[in-house]
This record gives C-alpha cells, sequence and structure tokens, in this order.
C-alpha cells in the first residue's frame, strides 16, 4: 500500500541529492544512478496514478449503472 508522507520524503532526499549548492553531491561517477532513481520513482508514481484513475472510473461507472 503506497504511504504519501514516504513518497513525499523520498522524493525531498533526490531533490536534496540533485540540487546545487554547497553540499551538491552529483558527480560523474553517480550520476547515471541518479537518473536511474528519479525513472523508478518517476515509473512507480505514474502506476500508482494510472491505478488510482482505473479505480476513480470503475466506481463512476458503478454508481451511474445504479
Amino acid at each position: 500500500m503506497p504511504h504519501p508522507e514516504a513518497a513525499r520524503l523520498s522524493f525531498d532526499l533526490i531533490t536534496d541529492l540533485a540540487s546545487e549548492g554547497p553540499k551538491h553531491h552529483v558527480t560523474m561517477d553517480n550520476s547515471s544512478g541518479l537518473v536511474l532513481l528519479l525513472d523508478e520513482f518517476a515509473t512507480a508514481a505514474g502506476i500508482l496514478t494510472e491505478t488510482q484513475q482505473y479505480r476513480s472510473r470503475k466506481k463512476e461507472a458503478i454508481t451511474s449503472a445504479r
């Protein structure tokens, strides 16, 4: 089961890693790992969004059929 607060915290941590400034953590050695991490996050968010939209449409169809 997804947890919105955990997703927000994860995204904030990833954003902190990718941001510029004195604590800049992205290097040539780990940039591909960061891109992979962002891709995984976006994929999971997309799947969750599609699932929620499907369930919402299914509930609307049942309600309107009654």
